[in-house]
């Protein structure tokens, strides 16, 4: 239903992004089923990471619950080498 990034650059600038869907969409799942999408963000430093959940609405018992994104790094390959 919706999902909520916390997005933070190398010079520990965080930006909070919040919306509706993946990336707009709202797509149901059945048992088993699973949606892959591709998506990005910009980083003004060659690292930075993110955390964030996704809010799912199972339709079967009419409630919302929250997926929790445990924080990762994201980096230009150059850095580390």
């Amino acid at each position: 239903m919706r999902r909520k990034w916390v997005i933070t650059d190398g010079m520990g600038q965080v930006r909070i992004v919040e919306g509706a869907g993946v990336v707009g969409l709202q797509p149901v799942l059945h048992p088993g089923e699973s949606h892959t999408y591709t998506s990005g963000t910009h980083f003004d430093t060659p690292i930075g990471k993110m955390q964030g959940a996704y809010t799912m609405r199972c339709v079967i018992g009419n409630y919302d619950f929250d997926i929790a994104i445990p924080e990762f790094v994201m980096e230009y390959p150059i850095v580390l080498n």
